[in-house]
């Protein structure tokens, strides 16, 4: 053996974490699936029923609540600020009654020094560090939010005292973490329980513990975390990918130059392996979006898996539909709706993408500014003010214009396409087999385009989290069969869109053709069955 091969057999070996492929994302809970609010500007009881109820007042549904810091009455000690928040279990009551989920922000640090909270010095920091449950000796360190310690997470005694901090929040019912950078301000060579780690290796246990002990309490809670960022002059993937189930990449600017660069980490986050990439609607700070700009980012939010709108400056402001006119509104709502509806799809994706190692952003083409959610929904993203946009399709497969489903386009082919600020290019694959949600929980809703002999298996989910069942549907297009098979017998609505009126059916319990869409629908109640069709000749 040669003094190079046992060289690289030492790296292999000995080099960690580091050296390892990225893990298999986490499956995200059905839930974090929905239309995500939040502000970073206020953070009063006040402020999150206003955001509430005027969403709601403008029919705009409402599935996630991000409390974003400061919430607590100092950084981690997992104390609401009762100035703030005076009821705060009353409206976390309230927000669960009408179905809304709730996160609240979370770091590693606990401080001596801090900023924007009513205590400096954390009650936990003492009891922290004179037990030795922080690294590198109970060392400060200057972060985004003061000056402190951070906590040992290689430690099980520090775990443990801070899984006792934690359940203070817990207990309350609370469903995610929106877990910030923290481990990250800290140097490589850290000194832990575990002996000297580098600052990748010590995050794997951070964010590790953080999803972890949450999800041995609720099986369902969800942890938002960093993707691939541009962050403390580094270009890092924050959390490890199976320890977090949605993601945003960074902060930016409301304007389409914001939406670019945003985009573009989006893109990176998903080629890194990150499950479930988010776009935030307006950006976070800096230039404010314009009625275009906060339209074209709201429609590129609703075809990424995360969709969340909020932010700091001009939380109220900018970031609001109600704020521009009614146009805006109805747009916006449009696409909430749209997001909403693909969101089963989006779900099965996620689980195909833990089990086999992919995003549910599959695939990206960054010069084009599009990409794939799975296998069969094609987005072009909108990112200027110019309204005729240049596309090019996928090398593979024939693509659908969902808006015109008469337009068929090839492999490869490119087009100038003008969309009014009602549309934005989606496309879906020819042959696909597209789950959506209609908000009723009892009936199976698939959109079927005929292509071929085509087959999916929807990951169906058994609740709001992450577990799940399977559903088979196979389309032969030519022999003009539907099968579908599962353990469990449902009702279904089964929709094949771009075909022509059947001379007969035969297995379905109804079904009725819109002659002006092409459109054939089927109800049919069972488990495993089979639908023939027989077109005209």
């Amino acid at each position: 053996m040669t003094k190079l091969t046992v060289l690289l057999l030492f790296l292999i070996l000995f080099s960690g974490i580091q050296a390892q492929e990225p893990a298999k994302p986490a499956i995200t809970p059905y839930w974090g699936f929905g239309h995500w609010i939040w502000e970073d500007q206020f953070h009063t009881s006040n402020t999150v029923r206003y955001l509430v109820e005027a969403y709601s007042k403008n029919d705009i549904p409402v599935d996630v609540v991000l409390f974003d810091s400061p919430w607590s009455s100092a950084y981690n000690n997992f104390e609401f600020d009762t100035a703030l928040y005076p009821d705060y279990e009353a409206l976390i009551d309230e927000l669960h009654s009408i179905n809304i989920k709730l996160i609240l922000w979370y770091s590693g640090f606990v401080n001596k020094e801090s900023r924007e909270v009513p205590l400096n010095q954390s009650p936990l920091f003492e009891t922290a560090v004179n037990n030795n449950y922080t690294v590198n000796n109970g060392g400060l360190y200057q972060w985004h939010k003061g000056k402190g310690a951070h906590i040992d997470f290689t430690n099980p005694k520090a775990r443990d005292w801070w899984h006792q901090q934690v359940d203070k929040v817990l207990k309350l019912g609370i469903d995610g973490w929106k877990v910030d950078i923290s481990a990250e301000w800290l140097r490589d060579g850290i000194l832990t329980s575990a002996g000297y780690l580098s600052n990748k290796e010590f995050r794997h246990y951070h964010y590790k513990d953080a999803f972890e002990y949450a999800q041995s309490v609720n099986p369902d809670f969800l942890c938002y975390t960093y993707g691939h960022v541009h962050i403390l002059d580094q270009y890092l993937d924050m959390a490890p990918q199976n320890y977090s189930h949605c993601q945003w990449t960074g902060d930016f600017d409301g304007d389409f130059s914001g939406l670019t660069s945003q985009l573009s980490f989006i893109y990176l986050s998903a080629n890194k392996g990150y499950g479930a990439p988010a776009c935030e609607i307006g950006g976070y700070w800096g230039k404010p979006s314009d009625k275009k700009s906060f339209i074209r980012y709201t429609q590129l939010a609703s075809m990424v898996p995360t969709m969340v709108n909020g932010g700091r400056d001009g939380a109220l402001e900018h970031h609001l539909p109600w704020n521009y006119d009614k146009q805006t509104i109805t747009i916006y709502k449009d696409y909430v709706q749209l997001h909403k509806r693909i969101a089963p799809y989006l779900f099965s994706t996620s689980v195909e993408g833990h089990l086999n190692g992919h995003s549910i952003i599959k695939k990206s083409f960054p010069e084009n500014n599009s990409h794939l959610l799975g296998d069969d929904i094609f987005v072009k993203a909108i990112t200027s003010e110019n309204d005729t946009v240049k596309i090019v399709f996928p090398d593979k497969n024939k693509w659908i214009n969902y808006w015109n489903t008469k337009e068929v386009f090839a492999a490869s082919e490119t087009i100038l396409k003008y969309y009014p600020l009602e549309k934005y290019p989606i496309f879906i694959k020819a042959g696909a087999i597209i789950p959506v949600d209609i908000d009723k929980k009892d009936i199976v809703e698939f959109l079927i385009f005929p292509e071929g002999k085509s087959s999916y298996v929807f990951h169906q989910p058994a609740g709001q989290g992450t577990e799940y069942t399977d559903i088979t549907v196979e389309m032969d297009e030519k022999k003009g069969i539907l099968k579908v098979a599962s353990k469990e017998e449902r009702k279904y609505k089964l929709r094949l869109v771009g075909v022509q009126e059947a001379k007969s059916v035969t297995g379905a319990d109804k079904y009725e053709y819109d002659s002006d869409n092409f459109e054939l629908l089927l109800l049919k109640k069972g488990s495993t069955f089979k639908i023939k069709l027989k077109e005209p000749k």
